[in-house]
């Protein structure tokens, strides 16, 4: 369910550049940025700076479509991706702990240091297969045009990084290994029911067919290869782990492994914060998962609601309802679980508002009388409720029959009406004119429902202006000045997101149209478009918030707002 969500969420991302992008223009937009990024990754190491571990989630998505027999195009793309990432992912962590191990005199380092050379080659070999797929990866965009991936860069640095692979083997030659017996792992911590990588080296100036290795006293026998070992433990109970290894000529040194109880999380379907109007059921569905994404069922979960808690076993699908006690609050829902012997514990929190009613009113005057009716946005009609005439300093009142209400009034030339609305339902008004009646919407939400005579014709209308005004846009947009933020409303429009609790959009919408204003004529990436345009104050912070957000569909926090809000204020103050 998860990957599915994340699937759509990647169909229906918005542009960078504010024109319409399709399915495949997504793809060639999202895999691009994971280029961009292992690019930086990747110099960072050439100037032997510690590079980053690259996470997506993409690629649960491709898995949970294959389980689904769901044919998408991202089935044909992903799997080079998938090899590129963790190849890329398998450079980045040896040749930090090449960094980490660079006082190669050291005979324990020196022979981390050499285990780690070796599979940097092995996976740069790999690397850069899977960048040979990638760029026969055949895209196109609505316009019939082939898009390719941009992969230079980061072959660029994959040649600086063997550069530096060949200068330190022939360091290393010289150098040659120290006498001794060592062991070290590729991680210190680990979750339960996970594995370690054990690599060692042994000289005492005698070949050795194997060396004893111990795990919590428990043996296994390892073969010796030019001095060198390596061997796989599972680790299956939590706490610290003592391994180390005994050969003829005496033990290795002591390495531990702290073992940890798997993460979890928590995820509230619909995201984000709950909306409902007042007698409506919002329905949420709870789902807790693990650190590898696998749902977890039958785990206890704790609820708090309305100052009660209450118990209820995964997967839970909840079903509340509130009262007008509640109307316009922002309820709580705290959801926690407690671990277990396996799993460590986690939270959320979502909020719920509760909203009045929406209600509308409809009105007719036939020379005589104003008659009309107030109902809600579901088109129940609204009994013994008091409706007001305003005309000129007059106001007239009356009460509802059914939904139906009646004003006699002679020589109307306009005026209007008002529900105030009451403790469960939101006001709504409606202007009268003696050509017609203009409407007024409930001030709580909801469009209304509208005859399907209106909506056709506004539909048809829309339908006939839409391929002209998409010319006319075009041809404005060619003519815009670069940076001309005013006539996009950007902040007023950012501001009226934010005040409907709508962050996420907010931050994607302001992005687009800052892009926009930058009169870009071709879709780059977020990070080409931060290159290009570094001279902008506060364009990469920006960027970055972007790009959690939009790839990373994390919520951005309110600093991440504040950012937002302060760059956009320098932009206007210009």
């Amino acid at each position: 369910m998860r990957s599915i969500i994340l699937l759509i969420f990647l169909i229906l991302l918005p542009t960078t550049t504010g024109a319409d992008l399709g399915e495949d223009e997504v793809i060639h937009h999202y895999f691009q940025g994971l280029i961009d990024v292992g690019h930086e990754s990747l110099q960072n190491l050439t100037y032997n700076r510690r590079g980053e571990i690259i996470s997506v989630e993409v690629f649960n998505v491709t898995e949970s479509l294959e389980r689904n027999n769901i044919d998408h195009k991202l089935l044909e793309v992903s799997p080079s991706f998938k090899t590129f990432l963790e190849s890329l992912n398998n450079v980045v962590i040896n040749y930090n702990r090449m960094i980490d191990h660079r006082n190669v005199k050291d005979p324990q380092n020196f022979s981390i240091f050499k285990t780690s050379l070796n599979n940097v080659l092995e996976n740069v070999v790999i690397l850069e297969r899977s960048l040979d797929e990638i760029e026969g990866i055949s895209l196109k965009d609505d316009r019939g045009n082939t898009l390719r991936f941009n992969t230079s860069e980061i072959r660029e640095d994959l040649d600086k990084i063997l550069k530096n692979i060949n200068r330190y083997s022939e360091k290393l030659e010289h150098i040659g290994p120290g006498k001794g017996f060592f062991i070290y792992v590729d991680r210190d911590t680990v979750y339960l029911n996970s594995k370690v990588k054990v690599y060692g080296y042994i000289n005492y100036g005698h070949n050795l067919p194997s060396i004893i290795l111990l795990h919590n006293n428990r043996p296994y026998v390892v073969e010796v290869r030019n001095n060198s070992f390596s061997k796989d433990l599972y680790i299956r109970t939590l706490g610290n782990h003592t391994i180390y290894g005994i050969s003829p000529f005496g033990p290795s040194n002591k390495v531990t492994v702290r073992c940890v109880r798997i993460p979890t999380y928590i995820e509230v379907y619909p995201r984000g914060n709950l909306t409902a109007y007042l007698g409506e059921e919002i329905n949420v569905d709870i789902q807790l998962y693990d650190y590898y994404g696998n749902t977890l069922e039958n785990k206890t979960l704790y609820i708090t609601y309305l100052d009660r808690e209450y118990s209820y076993k995964t997967p839970l699908k909840l079903k509340l309802k509130l009262n007008h006690i509640y109307v316009n609050s922002s309820l709580p829902l705290d959801i926690t679980f407690r671990g277990d012997n396996n799993y460590s514990p986690s939270k959320n929190k979502v909020y719920i508002k509760i909203l009045k009613i929406p209600t509308y009113i409809t009105a007719e005057y036939d020379g005589s009388s104003i008659h009309g009716t107030l109902y809600d946005f579901r088109g129940n009609l609204l009994d013994n409720k008091r409706v007001y005439l305003t005309v000129g300093n007059n106001t007239y009142s009356t009460t509802t029959e059914n939904g139906s209400f009646r004003f006699n009034v002679s020589k109307f030339r306009e005026g209007y009406i008002l529900f105030k609305g009451d403790e469960r339902y939101a006001p709504s008004s409606r202007e009268l004119k003696y050509e017609g009646i203009i409407g007024g919407w409930s001030s709580d939400g909801y469009i209304p429902l509208l005859s399907v005579f209106t909506f056709l014709l506004l539909l048809t209308i829309l339908e006939l202006y839409r391929k002209r005004y998409k010319q006319i846009e075009r041809r404005v947009e060619e003519n815009r000045n670069p940076g001309d933020d005013t006539k996009l409303n950007i902040l007023p429009r950012f501001y009226r997101l934010i005040d409907r609790g709508m962050f996420r959009e907010a931050v994607i919408l302001a992005y687009q149209l800052f892009i926009r204003s930058l009169n870009i004529k071709k879709s780059y990436t977020p990070r080409e478009i931060c290159r290009m345009f570094k001279g902008i104050p506060g364009i990469r912070v920006i960027t970055e918030i972007f790009e959690r957000t939009y790839y990373g569909d994390i919520p951005p926090t309110k600093r991440d707002i504040g950012e937002w809000e302060r760059f956009l204020r320098r932009r206007e103050d210009r």
